[in-house]
């Protein structure tokens, strides 16, 4: 189980500033499923950004230095308007297999879009830690 905090950022026609609550599990050492619900604005308008990633860390286990993990997965944008979007993108983290970190993420989806943010790990056999 992970839980963090995260802003992000897309442009295209608007520009979406937003930040919220990230969630994830790992089904497996090294894949992560996210999900992200942002809040902020867009185009002068509040605006919501629910995303829904898979993660595949190419190293899943380092913990200390930086891990990279390729992203996919589908958002859900409201505004003026409803939009939904392929995310695909790659992102760095300090510290996979450790039991905190930062991200930063980078891809497209929506527009162009950086996120980051902090995250805190949880795995089995280690509560309480």
């Amino acid at each position: 189980m992970e839980a963090g905090l995260q802003g992000l950022v897309t442009i295209s026609d608007t520009t979406l500033a937003a930040g919220g609550p990230v969630l994830a599990l790992r089904p497996t050492s090294s894949t992560r499923i996210a999900l992200v619900a942002a809040f902020g604005a867009a185009g002068g308008v509040f605006a919501t950004r629910i995303e829904l990633l898979g993660h595949f860390l190419l190293d899943p286990t380092r913990q200390h230095g930086i891990g990279t993990y390729g992203i996919g997965g589908v958002a859900y944008v409201h505004d003026r308007a409803d939009h939904g979007y392929l995310v695909v993108g790659i992102g760095a983290e300090w510290s996979p297999g450790g039991e905190r970190g930062w991200f930063l993420e980078g891809g497209v989806g929506g527009g162009w879009m950086v996120s980051a943010g902090y995250r805190w790990r949880w795995r089995r056999g280690h509560a309480g830690r």
